[in-house]
């Protein structure tokens, strides 16, 4: 038991030891976001300007500062669809489906899922197709709608697969999806 007792101390006293992203990991995506912000007014065009707009969002989003977050995301989104800037709309609609998932709204969190994945279809980029499916697939999946969430999680592996990168971000998360999902199914069975 005494051996135990130091241990407990350093992890009190010191508890970003054991979870180092607490620490520094707000950090690092606040100087992300104010490197974002000192290069916005030196973008010339405004779809590199909406661009800039989505990833200060984005990286609220990684802080948990989801009010912000889409703020900054709805500044992309007018900016890109008063210039007629589609290509990365979809991107932009995923991410306020990002946020509305964590802030628990999942209704609004799946219909912009959708609109970004419609929009994604347009330009058949299958990296961020399989990023939305799987994005669907999360919300079908915590709604315990576990073969739509299954059909999404296909969708996204197919995605990853089509685009040539056997482990892209929207891949490794589906196929544990894929797991969980088959083996949820056998016991709800």
């Amino acid at each position: 038991m005494k051996s135990i007792r130091p241990l407990f101390l350093v992890f009190l006293f010191f508890p970003d030891l054991f979870y180092p992203n607490m620490a520094c990991g707000n950090n690092r995506w606040n100087q992300r976001i104010d490197s974002l912000k000192k290069v916005y007014p030196l973008k010339e065009n405004d779809s590199a300007r909406a661009n800039v707009l989505n990833d200060i969002g984005a990286s609220y989003i990684e802080t948990g500062y989801y009010d912000t977050a889409l703020i900054y995301i709805w500044k992309a989104i007018h900016l890109a669809e008063k210039t007629g800037y589609t290509k990365k709309l979809g991107i932009y609609y995923s991410n306020l489906g990002n946020i509305f998932y964590y802030k628990g709204e999942y209704d609004t969190s799946l219909a912009y899922q959708f609109k970004g994945l419609k929009l994604k279809e347009q330009f058949g980029d299958k990296y961020d197709l399989a990023i939305s499916n799987q994005n669907i697939g999360l919300v079908y999946e915590f709604w315990g709608q576990y073969q739509k969430a299954l059909e999404y999680y296909l969708k996204s592996l197919k995605n990853a697969e089509d685009c040539g990168d056997s482990t892209p971000y929207g891949s490794f998360p589906s196929r544990h999806g894929v797991n969980s999902l088959s083996f949820s199914s056998s016991v709800h069975a």
